[in-house]
This record gives structure tokens, C-alpha cells and sequence, in this order.
């Protein structure tokens, strides 16, 4: 691994504060921080992970309380998740950050564009009622003129005086 303070592999100790910051390969980062080598190389890219490129490979810069060798930690994740006194698993703020770049970038879009269509479903129903009732009202007219059709008018109540009804086109001969 590489060393901060000195520039060679192995473990660095930042003095700041006591924390641990470690830069180990791509692919074990990978694995402890439980994300594929790819996704790890795109967190990279996007500025969301700490790395850089050392030659020809990626590492990825790990900080905080990291377990050394020497202390009896692999750096292996253990399975199981420790909490804390609430019952809660601790979340770093790289990992909330994390969520929070999800939620933004991704969430909240769906969430408008959900809101969207609620309102154009809506829309939709007034139209559907609004066409609903024309029909409706299509269907007492298209009835009331078969019931015509079916007895028609005779002469006498059309208001002509011969009683001869005419063809439609000689409307002007009157």
C-alpha cells in the first residue's frame, strides 16, 4: 500500500488527527467498500471517490479509522454490520454524501416527472368525462332520429300544401 507521509507502499498515518489514510489497488478498495472494481473506477472518475493512477493501475485513497495488519484486521469486510447504542449502522459522511448525490441527481427527476403525470392523468380523466358525456348526449340525438327514420313525417305535417314531396336537390322549385 502506499504511504502518504513518505511516498512508498505500505501504511501512512496522517498526524492531523490520528485517522488512518491508506491507498491501496482498485480492486481491493473494491471489495472493501463492497461495489464492483468498475463502479469503483467511475466513482473515481466522477470525483464521488478518492484515487489516482500509480503507472499502469488504479488505487484508491481510503481514509479514516482503517484497522492495520499488525492490529489483527484484515481490512476485509467481516459480514456482519456493527451499530451503534440507537441500533443503527454508522454512515460516513463520504457514504451519506453518496446517498445524497443519488437522491439528487436521481430521485428527485422522478419524483417531478411523477408529479407530472399525476397532473396529466388528471387532465386526462376531466377530458375522458368531458367526452363521456358528449357521447352520451350523441347517443339521445342518434336515437331520437332513428325513431324519425322509423315513422317518418307524413305530408300533411311536413306544412305542404300538394302533399307531393319533392327529391332533396330541387329544394329551389317551390
Amino acid at each position: 500500500m502506499w504511504d502518504e507521509q513518505d511516498g512508498n507502499l505500505g501504511h501512512g498515518m496522517d498526524r492531523r488527527d490520528g485517522e488512518r489514510t491508506v491507498i491501496v489497488p482498485l480492486v481491493d478498495a473494491a471489495v472493501l467498500l463492497g461495489i464492483t472494481p468498475s463502479a469503483a473506477k467511475k466513482r473515481i472518475q466522477r470525483g464521488t471517490l478518492a484515487g489516482q493512477k500509480v503507472g499502469r493501475s488504479w488505487h484508491v485513497i481510503l481514509s479514516g479509522t482503517i484497522g492495520t495488519p499488525d492490529a489483527g484486521t484484515t481490512g476485509q469486510p467481516s459480514g456482519r454490520s456493527e451499530r451503534d447504542a440507537a441500533g443503527q449502522i454508522p454512515v460516513s459522511d463520504a457514504a451519506r454524501s453518496q446517498v445524497d448525490a443519488i437522491r439528487d441527481g436521481l430521485v428527485a427527476p422522478l419524483v417531478a416527472l411523477t408529479e407530472r403525470q399525476q397532473e396529466t392523468i388528471r387532465e386526462l380523466e376531466r377530458e375522458n368525462g368531458r367526452l363521456t358525456a358528449e357521447r352520451d348526449a350523441l347517443q339521445v340525438r342518434l336515437s331520437a332520429r332513428a325513431v324519425e327514420q322509423e315513422h317518418p313525417p307524413t305530408p300533411e305535417s311536413t306544412g305542404s300544401e300538394t302533399g307531393v314531396q319533392r327529391a332533396w336537390w330541387r329544394f329551389w322549385e317551390r
